[in-house]
Protein backbone atom coordinates (compact mmCIF):
# COMPACT_ATOMS: atom_id res chain seq x y z
CA UNK A 1 0.00 0.00 0.00
CA UNK A 2 2.84 2.38 0.87
CA UNK A 3 4.65 1.72 -2.40
CA UNK A 4 1.43 2.20 -4.37
CA UNK A 5 0.80 5.49 -2.55
CA UNK A 6 4.34 6.72 -3.21
CA UNK A 7 4.13 5.72 -6.88
CA UNK A 8 0.73 7.36 -7.28
CA UNK A 9 1.88 10.63 -5.67
CA UNK A 10 5.12 10.74 -7.71
CA UNK A 11 3.29 10.18 -11.00
CA UNK A 12 0.45 12.60 -10.16
CA UNK A 13 2.90 15.33 -9.12
CA UNK A 14 4.86 14.96 -12.33
CA UNK A 15 1.79 14.77 -14.55
CA UNK A 16 0.66 18.07 -13.01
CA UNK A 17 4.00 19.49 -14.19
CA UNK A 18 3.11 18.19 -17.69
CA UNK A 19 5.95 15.62 -17.70
CA UNK A 20 5.70 12.40 -19.69
CA UNK A 21 6.11 9.32 -17.49
CA UNK A 22 7.93 6.16 -18.51
CA UNK A 23 7.24 3.23 -16.21
CA UNK A 24 9.37 0.15 -16.44
CA UNK A 25 8.69 -3.36 -15.24
CA UNK A 26 9.23 -6.87 -16.50
CA UNK A 27 6.94 -7.66 -19.45
CA UNK A 28 5.34 -10.57 -17.64
CA UNK A 29 3.84 -9.79 -14.26
CA UNK A 30 5.10 -6.37 -13.29
CA UNK A 31 3.90 -4.67 -16.50
CA UNK A 32 0.38 -6.02 -16.00
CA UNK A 33 0.38 -4.71 -12.43
CA UNK A 34 1.52 -1.30 -13.71
CA UNK A 35 -1.16 -1.30 -16.43
CA UNK A 36 -3.87 -2.00 -13.87
CA UNK A 37 -2.34 0.52 -11.45
CA UNK A 38 -2.48 3.31 -14.06
CA UNK A 39 -6.16 2.62 -14.69
CA UNK A 40 -7.32 2.12 -11.11
CA UNK A 41 -5.24 4.63 -9.18
CA UNK A 42 -4.52 7.35 -11.75
CA UNK A 43 -7.43 7.04 -14.19
CA UNK A 44 -4.82 7.06 -16.97
CA UNK A 45 -4.74 4.86 -20.06
CA UNK A 46 -1.08 3.96 -20.62
CA UNK A 47 0.66 3.14 -23.85
CA UNK A 48 2.47 -0.19 -23.63
CA UNK A 49 5.22 -1.75 -25.71
CA UNK A 50 4.34 -4.47 -28.22
CA UNK A 51 5.61 -7.26 -25.97
CA UNK A 52 3.65 -5.94 -22.97
CA UNK A 53 0.58 -5.50 -25.17
CA UNK A 54 0.73 -9.20 -26.12
CA UNK A 55 1.25 -10.25 -22.49
CA UNK A 56 -1.64 -8.03 -21.36
CA UNK A 57 -3.93 -9.61 -23.94
CA UNK A 58 -2.88 -13.11 -22.88
CA UNK A 59 -3.65 -12.27 -19.24
CA UNK A 60 -7.03 -10.78 -20.16
CA UNK A 61 -7.86 -13.89 -22.20
CA UNK A 62 -7.57 -15.81 -18.95
CA UNK A 63 -9.76 -13.45 -16.93
CA UNK A 64 -7.39 -10.81 -15.55
CA UNK A 65 -8.95 -7.35 -15.86
CA UNK A 66 -6.27 -4.70 -16.45
CA UNK A 67 -8.29 -1.76 -17.72
CA UNK A 68 -7.57 0.26 -20.85
CA UNK A 69 -4.18 0.46 -22.61
CA UNK A 70 -2.87 1.37 -26.04
CA UNK A 71 -0.25 -0.44 -28.11
CA UNK A 72 2.85 1.69 -28.80
CA UNK A 73 2.64 2.74 -32.45
CA UNK A 74 3.95 6.27 -33.09
CA UNK A 75 1.25 7.46 -30.67
CA UNK A 76 3.20 8.97 -27.76
CA UNK A 77 0.99 12.07 -27.83
CA UNK A 78 -2.11 9.94 -27.12
CA UNK A 79 -1.24 9.28 -23.46
CA UNK A 80 0.77 10.54 -20.52
CA UNK A 81 2.36 7.26 -19.52
CA UNK A 82 4.39 4.63 -21.38
CA UNK A 83 5.06 1.20 -19.89
CA UNK A 84 8.07 -0.70 -21.24
CA UNK A 85 10.41 -3.51 -20.13
CA UNK A 86 13.65 -2.40 -18.41
CA UNK A 87 15.72 -3.71 -21.33
CA UNK A 88 14.19 -1.02 -23.58
CA UNK A 89 15.21 1.91 -21.38
CA UNK A 90 18.20 4.06 -22.29
CA UNK A 91 19.03 7.76 -22.52
CA UNK A 92 18.35 7.88 -26.27
CA UNK A 93 14.81 6.69 -25.63
CA UNK A 94 14.15 9.66 -23.36
CA UNK A 95 15.54 12.04 -25.98
CA UNK A 96 13.21 10.55 -28.61
CA UNK A 97 10.21 10.74 -26.27
CA UNK A 98 10.97 14.36 -25.38
CA UNK A 99 11.41 15.26 -29.05
CA UNK A 100 8.12 13.67 -30.15
CA UNK A 101 6.01 14.73 -27.16
CA UNK A 102 7.55 18.14 -26.50
CA UNK A 103 7.57 17.19 -22.81
CA UNK A 104 10.26 16.30 -20.29
CA UNK A 105 10.34 12.52 -19.79
CA UNK A 106 10.81 11.05 -16.32
CA UNK A 107 11.23 7.37 -15.64
CA UNK A 108 10.52 4.98 -12.81
CA UNK A 109 11.21 1.31 -12.43
CA UNK A 110 9.06 -1.00 -10.33
CA UNK A 111 11.31 -3.72 -8.99
CA UNK A 112 12.35 -5.57 -5.89
CA UNK A 113 16.00 -5.20 -6.92
CA UNK A 114 18.03 -2.31 -5.50
CA UNK A 115 19.86 0.25 -7.64
CA UNK A 116 18.92 3.16 -9.86
CA UNK A 117 20.12 1.94 -13.29
CA UNK A 118 19.49 5.28 -15.02
CA UNK A 119 15.92 5.76 -13.81
CA UNK A 120 14.62 8.94 -12.21
CA UNK A 121 13.06 6.88 -9.43
CA UNK A 122 12.93 3.27 -8.24
CA UNK A 123 9.85 1.92 -6.49
CA UNK A 124 10.44 -1.26 -4.45
CA UNK A 125 7.43 -3.09 -5.81
CA UNK A 126 7.91 -6.82 -5.56
CA UNK A 127 5.50 -9.72 -5.55
CA UNK A 128 8.14 -12.25 -4.57
CA UNK A 129 7.49 -14.37 -1.51
CA UNK A 130 9.91 -14.29 1.40
CA UNK A 131 11.34 -17.42 3.08
CA UNK A 132 8.40 -17.98 5.45
CA UNK A 133 5.85 -17.37 2.69
CA UNK A 134 7.60 -19.91 0.48
CA UNK A 135 7.57 -22.50 3.25
CA UNK A 136 3.87 -21.83 3.86
CA UNK A 137 3.16 -22.22 0.13
CA UNK A 138 4.94 -25.57 0.09
CA UNK A 139 3.08 -26.71 3.22
CA UNK A 140 -0.34 -25.75 1.84
CA UNK A 141 0.24 -27.29 -1.59
CA UNK A 142 1.17 -30.68 -0.05
CA UNK A 143 3.63 -31.74 -2.77
CA UNK A 144 5.12 -35.20 -3.01
CA UNK A 145 8.53 -33.64 -3.74
CA UNK A 146 10.01 -30.14 -4.02
CA UNK A 147 12.67 -29.17 -6.56
CA UNK A 148 14.38 -25.85 -5.81
CA UNK A 149 16.12 -23.38 -8.09
CA UNK A 150 17.36 -19.74 -7.87
CA UNK A 151 18.30 -17.77 -4.80
CA UNK A 152 19.50 -20.29 -2.22
CA UNK A 153 18.18 -23.56 -3.67
CA UNK A 154 20.32 -25.97 -1.62
CA UNK A 155 19.53 -24.20 1.65
CA UNK A 156 15.83 -23.96 0.91
CA UNK A 157 15.59 -27.64 -0.03
CA UNK A 158 17.29 -28.47 3.29
CA UNK A 159 14.76 -26.37 5.21
CA UNK A 160 11.80 -27.96 3.39
CA UNK A 161 13.09 -31.40 4.39
CA UNK A 162 13.88 -30.30 7.97
CA UNK A 163 10.83 -28.17 8.79
CA UNK A 164 8.14 -29.85 6.68
CA UNK A 165 9.41 -33.40 6.27
CA UNK A 166 8.85 -33.23 2.51
CA UNK A 167 11.47 -34.69 0.14
CA UNK A 168 13.26 -31.77 -1.51
CA UNK A 169 16.37 -31.28 -3.57
CA UNK A 170 18.13 -28.60 -5.54
CA UNK A 171 18.05 -28.79 -9.29
CA UNK A 172 21.59 -29.02 -10.57
CA UNK A 173 23.01 -26.56 -13.08
CA UNK A 174 21.79 -28.78 -15.92
CA UNK A 175 18.25 -28.77 -14.54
Amino acid sequence: EKVYEDLMLWIARNLQKKHFIVLSGYATGKAQELTKFCNEFLNETPIVSEKIFAQNQACEKHGLKLGEYLKLDHNLKDANILIIPPSHVDQQLFQVIEYFTGRKALSAMATGWPGRRGFSKIFPLSDHADFNQLLEYVRQSEPKQVLTQYGFPREFAFQVRRKLGIPARELDAKG
